[in-house]
């Protein structure tokens, strides 16, 4: 730092070299000074330009919105009414742990009717990761789509790209996708059964909000997949490896998931996978320790 910018003050000269020490001494008493102050105004420089980034911008934002359903996930992981809920609610009773019942929390994948593919395809890489965390003791999900919107086509959709694009997806995950019969959206059933619902893009997001008018509580617990794309910082395993080639950091500049056409599919699928496993540790880590001991003590998810 310059001499200047640290305070030292230029002193009348006395004799040859006591005026050298004694500008010395001054200069060197002013430098200690000054350095603590030059030092903040280096961290915060440096702080400024690291939030500055895009990702950390990105990250920022993407954090904000998550924190909009923090509440919603931390009364769900306190309710002791979890079992009936949701329309694959006997999944629970399949899967009763020695200990008791346990806190649970139910998500709905939504998105619109012309995307069901995409639907049931977020819904599997989510359980493909739960299993793989063993956190499928505690987060159960459904699917459904969002009704035709007036003058909107019907399309019928393909999921054949779904395994030619993505490694880890096998011919029994086509075949359960296929067998799997996406809900009708219905936001007065869904808001009333489902703790979190999870748009899969931010257009079906703005009508699943629409759909719950005044209630600002039901709003609160909608989100969109891609706000967990930046949640891991690696690879997530259980849904094989990226297809597409591109870095995480790539993956994580996507604000919305992409449309998984063409050459597209292949970066649409990974940010899908990434953003799916990022649900997933978002929610287990809000997972109260209190309520760790009511967990079968040998299927407590990894992340808990």
């Amino acid at each position: 730092v310059a001499s200047g910018a640290l305070g030292c003050v230029e002193r009348p000269a006395c004799s040859a070299s006591l005026g050298r020490g004694i500008r010395r001494q001054g200069a060197l008493c002013e430098a200690s000074r000054a350095l603590p102050a030059a030092r903040g105004v280096a961290r915060r420089v440096q702080s400024c330009t690291a939030v500055d980034t895009p990702l950390a911008l990105l990250s920022q934002w993407r954090a904000s919105r998550r924190s909009q359903i923090t509440p919603a996930v931390a009364m769900s992981w306190a309710r002791t009414d979890s079992w009936p809920r949701g329309k694959d609610a006997d999944f629970v009773f399949q899967h009763v742990n020695l200990v008791g019942g346990r806190p649970t929390v139910w998500i709905y994948f939504v998105d619109s009717v012309n995307n069901w593919a995409r639907t049931c395809l977020a819904r599997l890489l989510f359980q493909k990761v739960c299993d793989n965390t063993f956190s499928y003791t505690v987060l159960l999900c459904s699917a459904g789509c969002l009704p035709a919107q007036p003058g909107e086509a019907n399309k019928e959709q393909s999921v054949s790209w779904s395994t030619s694009s993505e490694p880890g997806l096998l011919v029994s995950d086509l075949e359960t996708m296929i067998s799997y019969t996406p809900d009708r959206f219905e936001g007065e059933h869904v808001f009333k059964s489902y703790d979190v619902i999870v748009a899969v893009d931010e257009s079906a997001r703005q009508k699943v909000i629409a759909a719950a008018g005044d209630d600002e509580e039901a709003a609160r617990s909608v989100c969109t997949l891609a706000d967990f794309i930046d949640v891991c910082g690696e690879w997530p395993a259980g849904v094989g490896g990226p297809a597409s080639g591109m870095s995480l950091d790539e993956l994580k500049q996507h604000t919305d998931l992409p449309a998984a056409a063409g050459e597209a599919a292949a970066v649409a699928l990974d940010a899908l996978a990434l953003s799916a496993a990022g649900l997933e540790r978002f929610l287990v880590a809000q997972f109260p320790a209190s309520r760790r001991e009511e967990l079968h003590p040998d299927l407590i998810p990894k992340g808990i």
